[in-house]
């Protein structure tokens, strides 16, 4: 399987930054850490991961052979774009690109995983699913909100002064994690961030529309959507059958087929680019040197692993 996309912070540049550092230091190891991050998930016999990490081998030659050029150059247009001021529109736009590589990437690995998937028994399909309830567990611990305050006088209220609850039900903890990813973040491109970008930053994520509700519904719906899948194609007839399914899955984890999960998707993406936008309008000469920078170092890594 394909790890789900994040729901993240937003950040979506420069979440495919954070990427293009741990791929320069692992890349070669990816086919055994992918293994390991399946058998996390479930418990693999000796054939099923000599076959998987056969199967992701061979997708990292064509990953390498086909994406880390274009990745590159991606890299090297952005350092170009950091001395300037960018509008949410464009980093949209930029955005749309990553996600087209992404896309192409997803499809190529239809075969992996439909052969994992096929390989898998009942009983492994209900590891899986475990192990996903878990996360969905641990996601529901730390994002929602789900204690009341409280007066004086024991009884619940809605908002008490100091101690308001956010609109969307996240939880303090909740919200303090998305703060503390993106300024993480934030802070491997631009390196230490001014007050008022940190500012900017924390009203940003004080408004976000970020329902980890909404969010939760649709975890659990691609649990529930890929346990039908596996079930399917356990009785397809034909593996071409087996990758149409597989397929299938791939779109709608890439995009929620529910209308009104679409637009909550739709409408953080752009959430994100306006944050990254205006995070890079205040970001100073020298913070834009930096990301330059940093870019620059990204592109280099990328294309001597193109050519090993």
């Amino acid at each position: 399987m394909i790890r789900a996309a994040r729901f993240g912070t937003g950040v979506w540049l420069v979440v495919v930054l954070t990427g293009c550092s741990m791929v320069s230091l692992g890349y070669p190891r990816l086919p055994d850490l992918g293994v390991l991050w399946v058998q996390r998930q479930v418990s693999l016999e000796h054939a099923q991961a000599d076959a998987l990490k056969q199967d992701l081998s061979g997708l990292l030659a064509w990953h390498r052979q086909h994406q880390l050029g274009p990745t590159a150059d991606l890299l090297n247009r952005w350092q170009g774009m950091a001395h300037t001021d960018l509008s949410a529109d464009q980093v949209c736009q930029e955005f749309d690109t990553v996600r087209g590589l992404l896309r192409d990437l997803a499809r190529q690995a239809v075969p992996t995983m439909t052969r994992l998937g096929r390989s898998l028994h009942a009983s492994q399909h209900q590891e899986w699913a475990q192990a996903q309830q878990k996360s969905h567990t641990e996601f529901r611990e730390t994002y929602l909100d789900t204690t009341p305050a409280r007066s004086w006088l024991g009884l619940a209220q809605a908002t008490i002064p100091g101690h308001a609850s956010h609109p969307t039900g996240i939880s303090p903890a909740g919200l303090e994690k998305r703060l503390s990813q993106a300024t993480e973040r934030y802070s491997m491109l631009y390196g230490k961030l001014t007050a008022e970008q940190l500012r900017t930053l924390q009203q940003a994520f004080n408004q976000s529309i970020f329902d980890p509700r909404r969010m939760l519904a649709e975890r659990e719906r691609r649990t529930q959507d890929l346990m039908q899948t596996l079930a399917q194609m356990e009785s397809a007839a034909t593996e071409a059958q087996a990758q149409a399914l597989m397929r299938g899955w791939l779109e709608r984890l890439l995009m929620p087929p529910v209308p009104v999960q679409q637009a909550h998707h739709q409408a953080l993406a752009r959430e994100g680019c306006t944050q990254l936008a205006r995070i890079h309008q205040l970001a100073t000469p020298e913070q834009r040197r930096h990301a330059a920078t940093t870019l620059g170092r990204y592109e280099t890594e990328l294309r001597q692993l193109a050519t090993r």
